[in-house]
């Protein structure tokens, strides 16, 4: 059995949905939407989506902390960051089993990206595959 075969057989995917309420959620949903309000493009993937960030120290920072705080609530998520050569750009990635892109959608679209101004690209899965 290889690593990749073990890794995938030991992590479940769970249902999407936040483990938070109430307060506490409200005060962690004005957090994402900060976080959110900084995305600079959006793209769609199969299993997900992708947002792109400045490439600074500051946002790889910010990035690391959120998904830090999300794993402990959003347990169903894969995050992934992908960092550009040359100080270029960082990508988040937040992907997972079914309903998630509804979730995306619906719960952590509180900044507006998704149907806002950052630019939409629809990536298909060989350009996803290509990188």
């Amino acid at each position: 059995m290889t690593l990749k075969e073990t890794t995938s057989k030991s992590v479940s995917e769970g249902p999407a949905g936040c483990t938070l309420c109430g307060d506490e959620l409200s005060d962690r949903m004005r957090v994402v939407a900060n976080v959110f309000a900084g995305s600079e493009e959006y793209r769609e993937l199969p299993d997900g989506y992708e947002f792109r960030f400045p490439g600074t120290t500051e946002w790889a920072m910010r990035l690391t902390e959120f998904i830090a705080s999300e794993r402990s609530c959003c347990m169903f998520f894969k995050f992934e960051l992908v960092f550009e050569p040359n100080q270029g750009p960082v990508w988040l990635r937040l992907c997972g089993g079914e309903n998630v892109k509804e979730f995306i959608r619906t719960r952590l679209n509180a900044g507006g990206q998704i149907t806002g101004d950052a630019e939409v690209v629809d990536t298909s899965e060989d350009k996803r595959s290509a990188r």
